[in-house]
């Protein structure tokens, strides 16, 4: 019986270690790999020095254009006198991927009125007519701008609003955005309010991380982070450690159940028999059982 206790607790022992091993050894997969973090964070640091970029290009270019004659002299007149100047009194080119607007902003309050765009057709902000720097997002293109108060050159006109110049750089994302395609990542950038999707919608159980854009208050790019799939299955590492358990106690049990009262293994006793031998002066017992006399002392009878 103790061989087969033993043998049984050999078997859990190995199986049990066998199935803890193997759990043990499992490692999750999902989350965000350290390559593809860096992936987003180089994104974010270019969207970040392109802003920086842009708004100090249309700050610069926005203060000056205020101070242009042609342009005082454009925003104190209509829409059509305005456009018949360029060309002529307004000689100037907008630069690559560059929209400047003049306007006029009433007195003392009222909508903005537009008088001009540069490049006719292009992209005009929403901003446009308040005064100050913004940036916004529209599809897949981001608008840096800055507006800047004009004061007409004519001075009745001066007295019922102020011009404006607008100036937007407009910063193409495709290039970014095709980046993080590309490495299989799903993401949302955030400018003004605005939202661009990147990528596959979020799988579910997955949350996101956060990395801001510092040159832009406000603005943001969150990155999905896929949930964490397989790992250490709990349930076998935890069959398996108790079969190992149960498996050492058998074999325990069976090592102890193997030997007798006298601190000797079964296998041991039957040598010991072999080797025991009557003491000397003893009568054998007869095999009916009725034992011969035996001269315990030898000498003469005591008295």
């Amino acid at each position: 019986m103790a061989k087969g206790v033993i043998a049984a607790g050999a078997a859990l022992l190995v199986l049990g270690g066998a199935a803890l091993g193997y759990a043990v050894t499992r490692h999750a997969v999902g989350g965000l790999p350290p390559q593809k973090i860096e992936v987003m964070s180089a994104a974010v640091a270019s969207l970040d020095g392109d802003i920086k970029a842009a708004r100090a290009s249309v700050d610069q270019r926005a203060t000056t254009l205020a101070e242009v004659a042609s342009i005082r002299a454009a925003v104190a007149t209509d829409p059509g006198t305005a456009a018949d100047m360029v060309g002529r009194e307004i000689a100037f080119k907008p630069a690559k991927g560059e929209v400047i607007e003049l306007g006029q902003n009433p007195k003392p309050t009222g909508a903005s009125i537009s008088l001009l765009v540069l490049p006719q057709g292009g992209m005009r902000s929403s901003k446009s007519g308040v005064v100050g720097g913004s940036a916004e997002l529209q599809g897949d293109q981001l608008l840096v701008t800055k507006t800047v108060d004009v004061m007409p050159s004519d001075p009745e006109v001066a007295k019922q609003l102020n011009g404006f110049v607008t100036v937007s750089q407009v910063l193409d994302l495709k290039p970014a955005i095709a980046k993080i395609e590309a490495e299989g990542l799903s993401a949302t950038i955030e400018v003004g309010g605005n939202r661009r999707a990147i990528g596959a919608a979020a799988p579910e159980g997955s949350t996101t991380q956060t990395m801001a854009i510092p040159s832009q208050p406000g603005a943001q790019v969150t990155v999905v982070v896929p949930p964490m799939k397989g790992g250490m299955p709990i349930p076998l590492a935890a069959g398996g450690g108790g079969a190992a358990g149960l498996g050492l106690i058998l074999l325990l049990i069976g090592m102890i159940g193997g030997k007798d009262k006298t601190g000797l293994t079964q296998a041991a006793m039957p040598a010991l028999q072999v080797t025991q031998q009557p003491y000397p002066g003893a009568t054998n017992v007869s095999n009916a059982g009725t034992p011969t006399g035996v001269d315990m002392i030898s000498g003469p009878p005591l008295s």
